[in-house]
């Protein structure tokens, strides 16, 4: 018994040791033809976006580079550089071909797992350009703050800057949202603190711009180019800032910071879509309003939400500012879209018989839609507060 157990055993051992044996020889004969084909396919690709380029080589990523290089390549006619960015999900891969005047020879993503698609039509796009002159491309539909054409902007973006710093510059490779938070930071002489927008409920003479600390540090205002940071007990913290300047920030941080609390206000019988009255000492309402946006009107994954809008008008019936307190539309379109200082901030000024003149963001039309409704809305109750219609 024993000795025909052993027998089977020794035949499939054989058998396996031939079967190994015969997998080694044919991988040293088909290995490195395997090898030089994946480089092959590799460099088809790297010649389609440089498609000048000749004799491939991956070099080391510089340290100075922006964080989304994860690959860079040498060769005879330029250089080639992988992003890897996010726009709808991250793992959005862009090869960028750049050649050797600095310019965009071919651009294409090779790997996305990005919602609508949009990043394919933009495979071929910004030819040409350069870091000098270098604008935004968007895909069909999308939203200027649309995530893959503002993905695909930024790999683009970064690889030129990545083919600077190659030539020797200086590069800065900060997003603008960085460059804002460093220069209220060094307004403020503090470090990594967040700031966030004032909602303007005053109006502030002299100053574009207010931006206060999220720990209640203080405030940094913007004065043209002119960044000025008003610590929490008054002091300036800028130094060597412009006096005139310096005075201007002084007096809106005393208006913005001895203002009472705004009282509320009761809501008028039957403006259903007022959430809250509010009124400042100086006259000015803050409204919050609904507006029927994409997530009433849209026909795909709506929400059946409102938008709710903050609208402070003040005494002569201008718009102070706006803001979205509350948004349910489709995530990264309509929302984006909400989010969008072209857009939002496009209504300060106005009054009620022009802010409608305010262009909406191509691809969400019904969220812009909404918004809108929702301050035409807050107007409506505003009449009627100060002597005007009752009419909703």
């Amino acid at each position: 018994m024993k000795k025909s157990n052993i027998m089977p055993t020794l035949v499939l051992s054989c058998i396996c040791l031939v079967v190994a044996l015969l997998l080694s020889a044919v991988n040293l004969v088909t290995g490195p033809k395997i090898k030089q084909n994946q480089e092959a396919a590799a460099n088809a690709t790297l010649i389609e976006v440089l498609p000048n380029g000749k004799n491939f080589t991956q070099i080391e990523i510089n340290e100075s580079y922006p964080d989304v290089i994860t690959a860079a390549y040498k060769a005879d006619g330029g250089f080639v550089f992988r992003a890897e960015v996010t726009g709808y999900s991250s793992g959005l891969v862009i090869l960028c071909g750049i050649d050797s005047d600095g310019k965009i020879a071919g651009v294409k993503h090779i790997a996305s797992f990005e919602t609508y698609g949009m990043e394919a039509e933009l495979n071929g796009a910004y030819l040409g350009q350069s870091l000098d002159s270098l604008e935004l491309i968007l895909a069909t539909g999308a939203t200027a703050n649309s995530k893959t054409s503002a993905a695909y902007y930024n790999a683009v973006k970064a690889s030129l800057q990545a083919f600077a710093i190659e030539g020797g510059a200086e590069v800065d490779t900060r997003t603008p949202e960085q460059i804002l938070n460093d220069n209220c930071n060094a307004a403020l002489a503090t470090e990594n603190l967040a700031f966030t927008k004032w909602f303007k409920t005053e109006m502030i003479k002299g100053v574009d711009t207010v931006y206060k600390a999220d720990n209640d540090a203080g405030y940094v205002f913007v004065i043209g180019e002119t960044f000025i940071g008003i610590k929490d007990d008054g002091s300036v913290a800028t130094k060597d800032t412009d006096a005139e300047k310096a005075a201007t920030a002084k007096t809106a941080f005393t208006v913005i910071t001895s203002a009472p609390a705004p009282t509320k206000v009761d809501i008028p019988e039957g403006f259903k879509r007022i959430t809250e009255i509010l009124l400042t000492e100086s006259g000015n309402y803050i409204i919050t309003a609904k507006g029927a946006g994409y997530g009433i009107n849209g026909d795909w994954h709506a929400s059946g939400e409102y938008i709710q809008v903050s609208v402070a008008i003040d005494a002569t019936g201008k718009i102070l500012d706006t803001a979205t307190v509350y948004q349910n539309e489709t995530a990264n379109i309509g929302g984006e879209a909400l989010k969008n200082p072209d857009f939002t901030e496009k209504f300060e000024g106005k009054t009620e018989s022009d802010y409608s003149s305010v262009a909406g963001i191509t691809g969400a039309t019904l969220t812009c839609g909404g918004y809108k409704e929702a301050i035409k809305n807050a107007f409506m109750v505003y009449e009627n507060l100060t002597g005007g219609s009752t009419d909703e």
